[in-house]
């Protein structure tokens, strides 16, 4: 069976990309390439469900999406070379996410930065094992409404509710969460005697200090993982958990151009979009944060002013 397998024409992210050849080996090696990896993974969800369709609702609204960035007045696609693969998640979880890993990781040997659409966040785990195999001193900037650090939840320690303390688990790799607005009485013991892990809760941004992030961020290669319920319900309400008091698209975006001025992005994934029918906008906000994560590790630069 072929674990992952290549979209071709207006399948692809942007509708963009190589021919039908195996990823990112036939792209010109001058070029920053990205390889795209639909992992429509939902296994674990909790209330609302929906998140297997989220990667393919991420392609078909990227059709839609101007391949002009407004803020940096470029065609950023034209820096970088673009694969789109989709992901098989027959089988049981774990063996999922490790064979998950182990594609990953060739993607990435190859040249490439992964950009993981998801499926639930359980495929962070994949993604980040692979990256820090690459990367040793990696470390993780994490957007979400929850912290996800529970050890287990329902019986499962492979889950979305434990998907970033299993990206953590045995190593001292930095943790820095944004928008996080719930948490158990266990993550919050966790969090809180784990000096690794630094939380900027929602309801403090307009007090966030990004100038003290960077210098604790360092020169560290870094893998991003943004969870969609990190933004406010009312933009964001396609997904199994919406939580009132989130962050909004400038919030995000600001602590994005910290991470790409400064560190390399090596990894990022998008995950727990729940497509609702007849409600583009939630989908069409998630392909053009994905292109503008690729515009920024491509471009590595911050504009210099943003507009109104």
């Amino acid at each position: 069976m072929t674990f992952a397998r290549a979209l071709s024409g207006r399948d692809r992210f942007l509708g963009l990309g190589e021919s039908e050849l195996p990823l990112c080996n036939t792209v010109d090696g001058s070029r920053h390439k990205i390889a795209v990896l639909a992992f429509p993974l939902e296994r674990t969800v909790s209330y609302g469900g929906g998140c297997a369709d989220g990667p393919r609702a991420i392609l078909e609204a990227s059709k839609q999406v101007e391949l002009l960035d407004h803020e940096y007045q470029c065609e950023a696609h034209l820096s970088f070379a673009l694969d789109t693969h989709e992901i098989d998640v027959g089988g049981r979880i774990a063996n999922v996410i490790d064979q998950a890993e182990s594609h990953i990781a060739q993607v990435i040997n190859r040249g490439c930065l992964p950009l993981v659409l998801g499926g639930e966040h359980t495929v962070s785990v994949a993604a980040v094992r692979a990256a820090r195999s690459a990367f040793p001193e990696i470390a993780i900037v994490h957007f979400d409404a929850h912290l996800d650090l529970r050890d287990e939840y329902e019986g499962e320690a492979i889950c979305h509710a434990t998907a970033i303390r299993r990206c953590i688990d045995g190593t001292d790799t930095p943790l820095f969460s944004f928008g996080i607005r719930n948490e158990s009485i266990e993550e919050s013991e966790y969090r809180r005697t784990n000096p690794n892990v630094t939380v900027y809760s929602a309801k403090d941004r307009g007090e966030w200090r990004l100038d003290e992030f960077q210098q604790a961020l360092g020169d560290r290669p870094v893998y991003l993982t943004i969870d969609l319920d990190c933004f406010d319900s009312s933009l964001m309400p396609a997904t199994g958990t919406p939580e009132p008091g989130g962050l909004f698209w400038d919030d995000v975006i600001r602590v994005l151009e910290t991470v790409a001025k400064h560190t390399t992005v090596v990894g990022a994934d998008i995950v727990e979009l729940a497509p609702i029918q007849g409600m583009h906008a939630p989908d069409f906000l998630a392909s053009k944060l994905a292109y503008k994560v690729m515009t920024l590790s491509s471009l590595g630069m911050s504009p210099t002013s943003r507009s109104a």
